[in-house]
């Protein structure tokens, strides 16, 4: 057995369904930048919020950033320069509304149990934001079985940018014999193939 499990977060621990359209939810966003002082109509709020993300796109490429440099730019359009925490708590708050589910995929916290019981260590790395996954593992009670995670949004990486990876087993100084790459995703199994780790395709269909 491997001494090292590094898992995908989304599509292997877990599914989320997130809603964008959601009308109820971008009111409850606009009431509660409201009361922090950025008022906005809701219109005007989703045509910001996706021009910002839309312009992050077409720049950034195999790079990511951060949700909260965004919710920081929302903020500041209407003259308020919002502390880390405020901008933190708005975007977890703006995630919790347009939320569908959140739902642990089978047998995942038995599967972990089982890992933490023959003393391996637990990973997660891929495509995310820090805000987001932390408080979603931890809504699951999954956190405690985790040994260390590396998100796109800290390492300003993404994949199928396989330097994502890389960084990861650089910053855990893990050992590639020693370790596997389990994921739901064929992006995250194609970049960890090309630089030769041992890997697990999940088909979660």
């Amino acid at each position: 057995m491997y001494k090292n499990y590094v898992f995908d977060f989304y599509n292997t621990l877990a599914t989320v369904q997130v809603d964008l359209n959601n009308d109820y939810a971008w009111n409850k966003f606009r009431e509660f930048l409201a009361f922090n002082g950025a008022v906005y109509e809701v219109e005007e709020l989703k045509e910001r919020y996706f021009s910002i993300i839309k312009k992050y796109d077409n720049i950034m490429m195999d790079k990511d950033y951060s949700i909260e440099d965004l919710v920081y730019k929302i903020y500041k359009v209407k003259g308020i320069k919002a502390k880390k925490n405020l901008t933190k708590y708005t975007a977890q708050t703006f995630r919790m509304l347009t939320t569908q589910s959140l739902t642990m995929l089978n047998n995942i916290e038995q599967i972990l149990q089982l890992l933490k019981g023959n003393n391996k260590s637990i990973y997660i790395v891929g495509n995310g934001q820090e805000v987001y996954t932390y408080a979603e593992l931890k809504v699951l009670e999954l956190y405690q079985y985790i040994d260390g995670i590396c998100l796109s949004s800290n390492c300003g990486i993404k994949l199928p940018n396989k330097q994502l990876i890389k960084q990861f087993f650089e910053e855990y100084n893990l050992k590639e014999d020693e370790s596997i790459i389990i994921s739901g995703n064929k992006t995250t199994i194609d970049a960890a193939s090309k630089i030769n780790l041992n890997t697990m395709y999940l088909n979660q269909s």
